[in-house]
């Protein structure tokens, strides 16, 4: 399931789909999964691809009421992940989108 979750997040259009159906399906995941350091490894490849804060604040409303006690510093880790492509996208986004157009990319 984490190798599937990880292709998912990859990709713009997969990413908020799969948080769906994981917000969705939380109880069922984690049945299945059995182990806690694959939810570990799970909840590292479907969530720290986000890029926006707004992403950490619906994180952070989902697990409220969870146990996260065996993924808990990942998930931490997977925020701060977050917080960091959010401030790169914020900061840099505009001139990476004029680089690309003087170069011919769009």
């Amino acid at each position: 399931m984490h190798v599937l979750a990880g292709s998912l997040s990859s990709n713009i259009v997969g990413r908020p789909l799969q948080w769906d159906f994981v917000k969705n399906n939380w109880d069922a995941i984690v049945s299945k999964i059995g182990n806690p350091i694959v939810v570990d490894r799970f909840v590292n490849v479907s969530l720290s691809r986000f890029t926006d804060e707004a992403a950490v604040d619906e994180i952070d409303k989902f697990f409220a009421d969870k146990d996260t006690s065996a993924f808990n510093r990942t998930l931490q880790t997977v925020k701060d992940k977050i917080r960091g492509r959010a401030a790169y996208k914020k900061r840099d986004a505009d001139v990476l989108k004029e680089w690309l157009s003087t170069h011919g990319y769009i």
